[in-house]
């Protein structure tokens, strides 16, 4: 899915993948939200059954 961001920039949605995990972990470690990290099995799960992802 691609949307139109308020800075008139495309921003493109795609499901998630396991193979995206590694990824959204450093994004995760660079906001600063080490509770997903140290929690890693959870998040992952949480990752996995999410019906938005």
């Amino acid at each position: 899915m691609e949307r139109l961001h308020k800075n008139k920039q495309n921003v493109t949605f795609v499901s998630y993948e396991e193979i995206d995990f590694s990824i959204i972990q450093r994004l995760n470690e660079k906001e600063g939200w080490l509770s997903f990290i140290q929690r890693q099995e959870n998040t992952k799960y949480a990752w996995k059954h999410s019906p938005i992802a």
